[in-house]
């Protein structure tokens, strides 16, 4: 399982000789503190009972006669799965944060692990649990299935962590970093554009098929968008409209090809114009058709897997046996009489 805070950790990419960030780093701490509050009471309430976890993550101690989370198989998960002990950050008995320092991605992990680990039917539940906080505090951050992701990230940019192909998604992050600087590099985005475009549109069989694939992804992000006598209209012209696309980034210096057949241009603002053009196309395709390009992991594969991997009994808790009378020890030297 791919945590968030591992999906949103910044990487190196090397392209044209030059390092880039691939993915946004973003502060620790970008939670407003009631926002970050409400959703650990959200969580502490979660491990009280025993209605919505599975059973091995939770303490059931009869003498305090309440559930509270079980820290060793939470600490094993997060470093196996993200590599840190989450015990080191966040006090499991308050659910309040140990340090000083905010650590939300910290947060984000835990309610996903939460959302993986929950039992089937109340799932559902407390993903509208806690989208209703995200929702009430005007967050920019909302569930997608048990994946945390960010709603005011323009384009494609905020589904950039789950999207399905790596390539696909390390071509995405460096078209956005290109964005962040202070003087974009237009031909560098034209060129990254053109590359997400082609991997979009190319058949996943052969190049043979490429053109019969991609007119069929337009019929079908056209049936999304559209009644069905309008259709096929629809379909050729977003059809016609990716063709032109493709013939201005093969045409145009720099972009696709480099030759004496190309056209050099002497203005950013052609390349502009396609990177603009094409990450929008992009964009329309990639959330018209997000079974095709979102990965979509289902959280029961996720935890029976892991549940399998490591031999875990999911139902069996962790119980602080209240002591009978007759259990204790009693020295006969002591008895006044």
């Amino acid at each position: 399982m791919e945590l968030y805070s591992k999906r949103n950790e910044v990487r190196l990419y090397r392209n044209q000789g030059v390092f880039l960030r691939q993915a946004e780093r973003e502060e620790d701490s970008f939670l407003a503190d009631p926002v970050r509050k409400r959703l650990l009471q959200l969580i502490k309430y979660i491990s009280k009972t025993d209605k919505y976890l599975e059973r091995f993550l939770l303490v059931n101690d009869e003498v305090k006669k309440e559930y509270y989370f079980y820290e060793l198989p939470i600490k094993e998960l997060t470093l196996m799965e993200a590599g840190y002990d989450i015990t080191e950050f966040i006090n499991f008995e308050s659910l309040e944060l140990k340090t000083e320092k905010k650590c939300d991605s910290k947060v984000f992990d835990l309610i996903e692990l939460v959302l993986i680990f929950a039992q089937k039917e109340k799932r559902e539940d407390l993903v509208e649990r806690f989208n209703k906080i995200f929702k009430e505090e005007n967050c920019k951050f909302a569930l997608h299935s048990f994946m945390i992701i960010n709603t005011e990230s323009s384009g494609l940019r905020s589904i950039a962590p789950i999207v399905k192909e790596k390539l696909l998604k390390q071509k995405i992050y460096h078209y956005y970093q290109q964005q962040r600087v202070t003087e974009p590099n237009f031909e560098v985005s034209a060129k990254t554009s053109a590359e997400i475009l082609q991997l979009i549109f190319s058949s996943p069989k052969s190049k043979e098929k490429t053109k019969d694939y991609a007119e069929k992804l337009c019929v079908k992000v056209a049936e999304r968008w559209t009644g069905s006598a309008n259709v096929k209209k629809l379909a050729s012209l977003l059809s016609e409209t990716v063709k032109n696309s493709k013939e201005l980034s093969n045409q145009i210096s720099d972009v696709r090809h480099t030759d004496r057949t190309t056209i050099p241009v002497d203005t950013p603002n052609i390349y502009k114009l396609i990177a603009s053009k094409n990450i929008n196309i992009a964009e329309l395709i990639i959330l018209s058709m997000p079974e095709v390009f979102i990965a979509e992991q289902d959280p029961e594969s996720l935890k029976a897997n892991y549940l399998s991997a490591y031999e875990v009994n999911k139902a069996t808790p962790w119980v602080i046996k209240k002591r009978k009378v007759d259990d204790l020890e009693i020295d006969h030297d002591n008895i006044p009489f």
